[in-house]
């Protein structure tokens, strides 16, 4: 089966993008998984943003910036494996409701999202940001704040895109340590995606 999996992938480009909270796992499982399927990995973290710092001190201050040159960043990234698969450890999509979500809990300003919007809706447009072929949804359960309205972000897009594929990864019942789970991951993968 992942012989199979790992051979289409080569043949047919997929994008999986991650969706959640977690940061953990979704720093973890996609370099799993890039590695079981070939894809190519961009990860938020392996980007080197020079406003992560001013971000983790100070979100209110510097999302715009932090968000906008992520946002760069990961399309040039993805322009270099154009025609090969790749993981995003978090989808374009991803980034998006993230800014959604900060806007209302306060984080933000409403002025911040619209020029997020500015620079995200014609990257859409001219196809620089790439829609998921699958989504990866990892629900930790989190109740803060900012994990709720995440939450609430991303039940809402699902809901609004009806078409959108999806499997959902619950980190409080799957040890990715496991290889029996990261095999069912990878069945679920190949079953969303015919």
């Amino acid at each position: 089966m992942l012989a199979e999996l790992k051979e289409r992938f080569a043949k047919e480009p997929k994008i999986i993008g991650f969706f959640g909270v977690s940061e953990f796992e979704k720093s973890f499982l996609p370099v799993i998984l890039s590695g079981k399927l070939g894809a190519h990995l961009i990860n938020n973290n392996s980007i080197r943003n020079p406003y992560r710092g001013d971000y983790l001190r100070d979100p209110a201050e510097s999302s715009l910036r932090f968000h906008i040159q992520l946002l760069v960043d990961k399309v040039e990234s993805i322009k270099k494996y154009s025609g090969k698969s790749v993981i995003l450890g978090m989808s374009f999509e991803m980034d998006l409701l993230e800014m959604q979500a900060e806007r209302k809990l306060g984080l933000i300003s409403q002025r911040d999202l619209e020029l997020y919007r500015g620079v995200f809706d014609p990257m859409v447009e001219i196809g620089a940001v790439k829609k998921a072929d699958l989504g990866i949804l990892v629900d930790e359960g989190g109740n803060s704040p900012k994990e709720k309205a995440v939450r609430g972000e991303v039940l809402t897009y699902i809901d609004e895109n009806p078409g959108m594929k999806f499997v959902t990864v619950r980190t409080e019942t799957r040890n990715f340590y496991n290889a029996a789970n990261v095999e069912n991951i990878l069945r679920e993968i190949g079953m969303r995606l015919n």
